[in-house]
């Protein structure tokens, strides 16, 4: 393994996987020499760890054509703890169907893969048994798309899989933009029949279990739904202590109503990620995603009073039903709300200072980018990008960096931490804003255009009578025959490239920033977080 390095070709061959199990310990002991040096946290990035790889290599003189097995040996050091602290039942295991001998195998295959019969003529039929007796969802198939689906739904936390190092590669990003844990067994010998595999090293992956209680796993997916569930009417009236009058009727009301729950979410995952022998959320914390999300709810009220929207979400806005006074008082009432909760909240005074200075600092940033965007639409001419950027910065951001400031800082974090949240949450909200501009930039017709990311992009590019529609249609708003021309242009490849280089732009930063991160369960969240909002822009590209 140990050799000097040799000067083949820049296309000499990277995916080779030692073939003695005295060689692959020795890689072993390489790396995890390597990550005991250095401060890796995951989730790292394809690019991250490709690079850590080289630098191994040519620290060790190590031959180029394991580049790959450095870089699984890496990742899977990285990931061991983390998956060691998963239940089993949350786990799945993937192995590939090129194990068996296709001659002979007796097993069929249906549309999720091979049904093994257990006949013991390849490894399959053991891994299966061992994995399933475990608690763990088997697959025997190739590929990333039911994978997907299974994380994207929440019903798997960690992935383990054998492959051969190609396929590796490619499943990796996947795993990786859903910040799920993940570990890798290469196949010995590749190829599409009769391949090999260390089934000694694949029982152990397989066995793994921590006996760490510091060290706990944060069911997002379950946090999600009891999180969803402290906004139903009788939890609320448990938490608000609404009195008889009409006002209080209808802010817990409007409240209750159904939503994504975003900023609660956000707020209880950051503190749980942060505290890891916590097994229940606290009062305080619950008490603190009320209060923020009144505060969103107070914003929505208000900013479709100024839009003068009739619906929101397929439903009457409040002051289309109830009147535009009745509507900001409900606002202001829950902005009331939110500030008392916070106030009641069981926590030291320093730390409720803290809170409250992060709260109202947010809350002035808010209506400071509000205030920005209303004054252009009294303006003849569209912002330029940079300025747009700058509104979602204000505008969108602060509700995010409230959310995880507000968990973080209950959980105790340090400055570096809480520091990193800040500079994530900005670029968070601006990709957020970006990918929400992107689904409909002409969301209400027949009335002034909000200002969006797709506009001021189209504007900036358009030429000519392009110019004259965007510039007509930002005055006076757009007919239909207007809308129809503009949304051909906002449609248009030069428009979606520039905005997804802008977007991909402040993802990038987001991962930047998460990886100031020194908790891996909060690094993990955040990486999830990206995802997510990310994946909203690439299905909308793809359609």
């Amino acid at each position: 393994m140990m050799k000097k390095r040799n000067s083949k070709s820049s296309v000499e061959a990277v995916n080779e996987v030692p073939q003695s199990g005295t060689e692959r310990k020795l890689f072993f002991r390489r790396v995890n020499e390597y990550v005991g040096t250095h401060v890796l946290v995951p989730p790292v990035t394809v690019d991250e760890i490709k690079r850590h790889a080289g630098v191994l290599r040519e620290d060790c003189h190590i031959e180029r054509r394991y580049s790959d097995f450095i870089s699984v040996l890496l990742g899977n050091t990285l990931w061991r703890q983390t998956v060691s602290t998963v239940p089993f039942n949350r786990r799945i295991f993937m192995i590939p169907h090129c194990l068996r001998d296709k001659k002979t195998c007796p097993a069929e295959m249906d549309e999720f893969g091979l049904l093994c019969r257990e006949c013991g003529k390849c490894p399959i039929g053991t891994l299966k048994k061992e994995a399933e007796s475990l608690g763990y969802l088997v697959l025997i198939a190739e590929g990333t798309t039911l994978v997907t689906s299974l994380i994207e739904q929440g019903k798997i936390d960690a992935v383990i899989g054998i492959g051969c190092l190609s396929a590796l590669e490619k499943t990796f990003p996947h795993v990786t933009s859903n910040a799920v844990p993940g570990l890798a067994i290469p196949l010995l010998r590749n190829g599409c029949i009769n391949t090999k595999v260390d089934v000694e090293w694949a029982m152990d992956m397989l066995r793994l279990k921590s006996k760490n209680r510091n060290v706990s796993h944060v069911d997002y997916h379950a946090l999600q739904k009891e999180v969803s569930s402290w906004f139903s009417i009788g939890h609320l009236q448990g938490f608000l202590k609404p009195g008889g009058s009409t006002v209080e009727k209808i802010a817990v009301d409007y409240l209750a109503k159904a939503g994504k729950r975003w900023r609660p979410f956000i707020l209880a995952a950051s503190y749980k990620a942060l505290s890891p022998s916590s097994d229940s959320i606290p009062d305080a914390v619950r008490k603190l995603a009320i209060s923020i999300e009144c505060f969103h709810k107070a914003s929505l009220l208000h900013d479709d009073i100024e839009d003068d929207d009739e619906f929101r979400d397929g439903e009457r806005t409040l002051h289309t039903e109830y009147g535009v006074p009745v509507a900001l008082n409900i606002g202001d009432f829950l902005l009331g709300e939110g500030y008392r909760l916070i106030a009641e909240c069981n926590l030291p005074l320093a730390q409720k200072e803290l809170l409250l200075k992060v709260v109202s600092q947010g809350h002035r940033n808010l209506c400071i980018g509000q205030g920005k965007e209303l004054s252009w639409r009294l303006s003849p001419g569209l912002p330029p990008v940079r300025e747009v950027i700058d509104i979602s910065c204000l505008k969108t951001a602060p509700a995010f960096e409230v959310a995880f400031l507000l968990g973080a800082i209950t959980a105790g974090a340090d400055g570096k931490t809480c520091s990193s949240l800040k500079d994530f949450s900005r670029h968070l909200g601006i990709a957020y804003q970006i990918s929400d501009d992107m689904k409909d930039a002409l969301r209400r017709p027949g009335k002034h255009p909000e200002l969006s990311i797709n506009l001021a992009v189209a504007n900036e590019l358009a030429r000519g009578a392009g110019k004259k529609l965007i510039a007509g249609g930002w005055r006076n708003g757009f007919n239909k025959s207007r809308e129809a021309a503009l949304r051909k242009t906002l449609a248009s490849p030069k428009v979606g490239e520039k905005v997804g280089k802008i977007l991909d732009h402040h993802r990038k930063m987001a991962i930047t920033s998460a990886n100031g991160v020194d908790s891996i369960a909060l690094k993990t969240f955040l990486y999830r977080i990206i995802g997510r909002i990310v994946k909203a822009d690439e299905n909308k590209r793809s359609n």
